[in-house]
């Protein structure tokens, strides 16, 4: 696959992508496969490092998903750029080259990897998650007896059975909830947030589809994927100076939320020095 033929790919994937260039380097890497640099709109790709066309389509995937983010109306903020925004749009990307036939999922194809799937989902994913759910119906036991004899049934998970509360608490609402245990604690754990029965069938409807774990978040969260916004090539130099920018006023607003708490701390410690004295509030 050349140049143009994976530039084609990645278009035929998104369309309205904002225009971009896409440039093989003629190199080997040891670093990296690929890199995007949003100060020029250019996918770099060390196509030296590829074996095959797959592992090729999946790096300039990777790299378009960043275009696509930096280009939209939720591109990073920061020089940070694998967020979950991020992971949900190249996840979605993925499953859109692949239902198009343009990329092959390795992972569904290889009957070796069907194989081991299917070990890990049966016999540690759906048994931990169903083994979590039932530890949450003992844990409402507890619960009961901890309220007959009057003692604190976080006093029990402190300091007798030693877990975190929040744990107790998660297993004690997948087994509320009756939520599905199929895919293990971690989804568990986020399908107990989600309060409407009818919303959990259709997350986990959906897990059952293909949908990671961040792809589950942007549904939850209700964020739509996020909206492109096609714009003029911009200046290497304001593109960078803008990136830059919003880095810093983010920081700035993180030092100004840590110096109003340093502030707020080292007045609590003088009250409690000086009792006796006056202070603003």
């Amino acid at each position: 696959m050349n140049q143009d033929q994976t530039k084609e790919l990645l278009l035929n994937l998104e369309p309205q992508a904002p225009d971009f260039q896409l440039l093989f380097t003629g190199k080997f890497s040891r670093k990296v496969n690929g890199l995007y640099k949003p100060e020029t709109r250019e996918i770099l790709l060390h196509n030296k490092n590829f074996a095959s066309d797959e592992e090729l389509v999946y790096t300039a995937i990777h790299e378009f998903a960043h275009h696509l983010h930096f280009c939209s109306s939720s591109r990073p903020t920061t020089l940070r750029s694998h967020t979950s925004v991020y992971w949900s749009l190249f996840h979605r990307l993925l499953t859109k080259a692949e239902e198009k036939g343009l990329y092959r999922n390795i992972f569904l194809a290889e009957p070796a990897f069907q194989k081991l799937t299917d070990e890990i989902k049966t016999k540690y994913l759906a048994s931990n998650g169903q083994l979590m759910k039932d530890f949450g119906q003992t844990l409402l036991q507890a619960v009961q007896l901890c309220g007959k004899h009057h003692v604190r049934f976080e006093d029990y998970m402190d300091r007798v059975l030693c877990i975190p509360r929040t744990t107790a608490k998660t297993v004690m609402a997948g087994f509320a909830q009756d939520v599905t245990p199929d895919f293990g604690f971690d989804h568990l754990k986020m399908m107990t947030s989600v309060k409407d029965p009818e919303v959990r069938r259709e997350m986990e409807f959906k897990r059952r589809e293909g949908y990671s774990p961040e792809m589950l978040r942007q549904e939850l969260k209700g964020e739509p994927l996020p909206e492109i916004t096609p714009a003029p090539m911009p200046d290497p130099v304001e593109a960078q100076v803008d990136l830059l920018e919003r880095s810093r006023e983010q920081l700035k607003r993180k030092i100004d939320d840590w110096t109003r708490k340093l502030e707020e701390l080292e007045h609590k410690i003088e009250v409690l020095k000086n009792p006796q004295e006056d202070f603003d509030a």
